[in-house]
């Protein structure tokens, strides 16, 4: 009840910057870790010779035990893995990709730059369309099985086809390689923020407005992004690129700049990330 309730309080609370929100996450790991520790290894006494009433009642009792200990297991494990990605500092390549234009999962790697990430604040630089970064030398990096599979398709050298295949893991490493040999400075970890992550990030954040002045929504950004884009920059497909990653760029600032709270902002990053 102690921890259920200091839970409640930690995530109902308003946090208004990154190391508030951090020390929310923090607070939340470990009150988690305690309940954990504090109902392990219960001892439900014996299972033989109870009457059928005492029986039935601890079978359930043993069942609902092991429900709530899976579930503070996954749980601790999530919110742990938040806290590690909150923290830093640690700096990621995000790819920002459309689903409009299909490759495996979560489209075309359309813009490609850095996001530091230290002490639960995101600072998102400036992005690149992939299709200026097309290198003359293919990177070191790449599967041999997606080489023979997708090897005509240049993937170690030509960005918006570096995911045809649906294994990330072999993608980002592959994508983190040439973004170093375009110049980038090393990075701990890869990200693809496709437009269904940018519309969850939306409704955390609430309307952002982009550097035309136009404001986007939650309820606006799919329409926006895979259809009336492509009508309104159907002549100017820099342009078009450019504005995918004006979206998430101000998306993620956003969430540096507005009262988000810790609880939604653990539900969001937890979910995306089960969500691939």
């Amino acid at each position: 009840a102690e921890a259920t309730n200091e839970l409640v309080d930690v995530l109902n609370s308003t946090t208004t910057t990154g190391e508030t929100r951090l020390k929310a996450v923090q607070r939340t790991e470990e009150v988690l870790t305690e309940f954990r520790d504090g109902i392990a290894e219960l001892d439900l006494g014996p299972e033989v010779g109870l009457l059928p009433q005492l029986a039935d009642a601890r079978n359930r009792f043993a069942s609902e035990y092991r429900n709530v200990t899976e579930n503070l297991d996954v749980a601790t494990t999530a919110v742990t893995g938040v806290n590690d990605f909150l923290t830093g500092p640690t700096r990621y390549l995000v790819l920002a990709s459309n689903n409009a234009e299909m490759r495996a999962g979560s489209g075309m790697f359309l813009q490609a730059g850095a996001m530091e990430v230290n002490k639960g604040s995101f600072v998102v630089g400036e992005f690149t369309p992939t299709g200026d970064l097309f290198l003359e030398q293919p990177a070191s990096t790449i599967d041999a099985d997606i080489e023979s599979l997708w090897g005509t398709f240049v993937p170690a050298q030509e960005w918006r086809n570096t995911n045809l295949s649906p294994r990330f893991d072999q993608s980002a490493a592959l994508a983190a390689d040439m973004w170093e040999a375009s110049g980038g400075a090393p990075v701990d970890g890869v990200m693809s923020v496709d437009v269904q992550t940018v519309t969850r990030l939306l409704k955390l954040t609430g309307p952002v407005k982009l550097p035309s002045g136009e404001t986007i929504s939650a309820e606006t950004v799919l329409q926006d992004l895979l259809v009336d884009q492509y009508k309104e920059f159907s002549d100017d497909r820099d342009a078009r690129r450019e504005r995918l990653g004006q979206v998430a760029r101000a998306a993620f600032d956003a969430i540096n700049e507005r009262p988000v709270s810790a609880g939604d902002l653990m539900k969001v990053l937890r979910e995306l990330g089960a969500g691939r």
